[in-house]
């Protein structure tokens, strides 16, 4: 049969799913924003329609996991093939959940069943969860950021592959298969197929594709002297790795992947939209500085259902205004992006996912970043982040706390210097007149209200030369006026107006409630 797509796909999409359809394995090494899930998902109601499949379980990043079944899945998957049954498993499935997914009378619908991928490190009901799902139907297991199980020694590692042979078909799926390494492939391809690069151990694939110091170095500058001496990879005089066969270990990848970068792709738009989920942090973590000093975090999710409560006791007394609205929308907003509210923007931390998220999403990208915040405090988080990973000359600042002088100084070596790759910016410093071609990635931590700052900023980075367009993410916390006010900034429309056309705060957030 011809294959009727939901959404129509760009041509590189519609290459990867006519190539990889039918089979049993497969590797979807596609950047970043060039549309993977799409491909996935057209694969699975491929397989579903031939009778091979009735069920899908996605592995994917925390925050990513809940966007297969509210985002991915409504949007892709096609009308002809029914209406499949989304489940999201949050520590546990929901009672309601886990008997529409069990239920014999629907027997026939796709079933989709998306985890958290941090879950199979030390979870033993994730795992009995996983399994007792692939031996309930015959599945497609896919890994989303696969790049996430590149050492094989990892328990997560270990369990997704024995989990995957319960499976009867399986993709993989990064835009960044080795950020480290070549030899990262070897588990990702484990889990699809132990066979498909021809070596079943990885010390043996380590010592074919690598050049290894010999033993006796080993042993003699580690002080090493027992059993099964470790594999040190040789480098050469620059500090660099030194690997070896790289040809014919793409050679034989090469039958079993898709991959395209972003320039690759003739069709794309200009400007390429999409989310990341951070969930809200339910619990306070313990953090300790370099002085031995133990300092509780707070939950971000205690301190906004305070605020919620406020809101709703304000509702009832009369006394929300549109003015006051806002600014308990700007409370809420300094919570899910990790601060306690503040007048000034520079609260105290909380207990905050997204800058982890940051970085694992900088991972996958290539060329330089932009990432804009609202508030100083995230500013000043953001760029000591990238500093720790990136190192200190990675990173400019462009924002109020920084001087003229130094603003100036920060976007020339942007622009023109390739040491420096990330730009961390304020909107409403940075958004007007700057020329950031060099800027082939946009993130948005956080947002400010203002329209007309957020479509300033989006162009800061556009070029006419620049083929691959522009990739622009925003993270937001679900179930929060983060997706409200991500979702009315990507639809072109201002905040303020937005409220009213929705009935109030009140309306707002009780639609972003779960």
């Amino acid at each position: 049969m011809d294959y009727i797509h939901q959404v129509k796909p760009w041509a590189h999409q519609q290459s990867a799913f006519q190539i990889s359809r039918d089979l049993d394995e497969y590797a979807l090494y596609m950047e970043q924003r060039t549309g993977k899930s799409k491909v996935l998902i057209d694969s699975a109601a491929w397989q579903y329609s031939k009778g091979r499949i009735d069920g899908l379980l996605v592995v994917a990043p925390n925050g990513v996991d809940e966007d297969w079944v509210n985002k991915y899945f409504p949007e892709h998957w096609p009308q002809w093939a029914g209406i499949p049954l989304l489940a999201h498993w949050e520590g546990k499935l929901r009672k309601k959940d886990e008997a529409a997914l069990y239920d014999s009378a629907r027997a026939t619908a796709f079933h989709v069943l998306a985890m958290n991928i941090e879950a199979f490190s030390s979870s033993p009901k994730a795992r009995a969860a996983a399994e007792k799902f692939l031996r309930q139907f015959r599945c497609m297991m896919a890994i989303d950021e696969a790049s996430m199980i590149k050492d094989p020694s990892s328990n997560r590692t270990k369990h997704l592959i024995k989990l995957g042979k319960l499976a009867v078909s399986r993709r993989i799926l990064t835009g960044t298969p080795s950020t480290q390494s070549p030899l990262d492939v070897f588990a990702q391809f484990k889990f699809l197929n132990p066979h498909l690069l021809g070596f079943q151990s990885y010390y043996a694939f380590k010592a074919h594709f690598a050049d290894l110091l010999p033993e006796e170095v080993v042993r003699r500058t580690t002080n090493y002297y027992g059993r099964g001496v470790p594999q040190i990879i040789a480098k050469d005089s620059s500090g660099r790795a030194q690997y070896k066969n790289l040809g014919e270990l793409q050679a034989l990848m090469d039958p079993h992947c898709f991959r395209i970068t972003r320039a690759e792709c003739g069709d794309m738009p200009p400007k390429v939209y999409a989310t990341r989920s951070v969930p809200l942090t339910t619990a306070p973590r313990e953090t300790v500085d370099l002085t031995g000093k133990v300092t509780i975090l707070p939950s971000q999710q205690h301190y906004y259902d305070r605020v919620l409560d406020q809101i709703v006791v304000d509702a009832e007394h009369g006394t929300l205004t549109v003015l006051n609205a806002l600014s308990r929308l700007l409370r809420l907003q300094q919570i899910t992006g990790g601060f306690m509210p503040s007048d000034d923007g520079c609260g105290l931390p909380l207990n905050n996912d997204r800058p982890d998220v940051m970085l694992q999403e900088i991972e996958g990208m290539r060329g330089k970043v932009i990432i804009w915040a609202r508030f100083r405090a995230e500013l000043e988080l953001i760029a000591e982040v990238l500093r720790l990973a990136y190192g200190f000359q990675s990173t400019v600042e462009y924002h109020g706390g920084i001087d003229g002088n130094d603003r100036q100084v920060a976007r020339s070596a942007f622009q023109e210097s390739e040491r420096v790759r990330f730009f961390v910016a304020q909107q409403a410093s940075g958004g007007y007149g700057l020329k950031l071609t060099a800027a082939d990635n946009v993130i948005y931590y956080s947002n400010d209200f203002s329209l007309e700052h957020r479509l300033q900023s989006e162009d800061r980075p556009i070029a006419l030369d620049k083929p691959q367009g522009v990739a622009y993410l925003d993270l937001q916390a679900p179930g929060t006026v983060d997706e409200k006010i991500v979702a009315a900034l990507q639809g072109k429309k201002e905040i303020a107006g937005v409220l009213l056309d929705s009935g109030g705060l009140t309306a707002w957030i009780k639609r972003g409630k779960k």
